[in-house]
């Protein structure tokens, strides 16, 4: 799951799952992100 740390305001990124988990494996794509701080928690 990736989600942003702090307001990310009406149009910004919100949140953003990974989908299934695969021990050892873990693969996300992201395009138009902008710049900020994110949490990225493989789960």
């Amino acid at each position: 799951t990736v989600s942003v740390v702090g307001d990310p305001g009406p149009h910004g990124f919100q949140r953003k799952s990974s989908g299934d988990y695969r021990c050892g494996f873990c693969y996300l794509e992201l395009e138009s992100i902008p710049a900020g701080i994110y949490n990225i928690i493989p789960s």
